[in-house]
């Protein structure tokens, strides 16, 4: 039987090339989300694989639709999410490799996503985002997921770093609404 392997470190330390590589990815992946919609380029893959684009500029002010910017936010909120996560509350060593591939796996999802969202046949594409229940429903999932997320992880640290609590399992605060809230609420946003 082959020896199993714990994917991610558990050392605790700074790795400061591993943060470095990770905080830069996640920085440049906010950029290439906006560039996929501003410079057309997700419209051009969609023509590519065979779909139809649909029209990312509004008409009546010939900037990028609503809809666009907030597609764009959600890609920029993820990253400053995480981010912040690495910087504050990530105690494990995270080297390079781990780092790129991290990164990697998110900027192939919000890329996605992004694609998707101009694809015609996926794309709800709605002028006014304040009229469209569907958008304002998953704004508020987004919203509420990333940042119950943020919130559980960050009570959890402020627990952890009192020495008193010393190898003690967190169940105060959101994680005493469900064992593994952060899990959950990232799987919300």
């Amino acid at each position: 039987m082959p020896e199993l392997h714990d994917n991610v470190s558990r050392v605790k330390r700074f790795n400061f090339l591993g943060t470095t590589v990770f905080v830069g990815l996640r920085a440049a992946d906010v950029w290439l989300q906006r560039a996929l919609l501003e410079k057309g380029w997700a419209s051009k893959l969609v023509e590519k694989a065979g779909g139809q684009p649909v029209s990312l500029v509004d008409p009546i002010t010939a900037q990028i639709q609503p809809y666009f910017n907030v597609i764009s936010l959600m890609a920029l909120g993820s990253s400053l999410k995480q981010i912040l996560t690495m910087l504050i509350v990530s105690e494990q060593d995270t080297p390079p490799a781990s780092a790129f591939l991290i990164a990697l796996f998110n900027t192939i999802f919000n890329s996605l996503n992004t694609l998707f969202s101009v694809w015609d046949v996926t794309s709800q594409s709605p002028v006014t985002i304040l009229r469209s229940p569907p958008m304002l429903l998953g704004i508020s999932i987004y919203a509420v997921g990333i940042s119950a997320e943020m919130a559980s992880e960050l009570q959890r640290t402020i627990f952890k770093r009192n020495p008193n609590n010393k190898g003690k399992p967190y169940s105060g605060g959101l994680f005493s609404l469900a064992r593994h809230i952060n899990y959950g609420a990232y799987t919300l946003w």
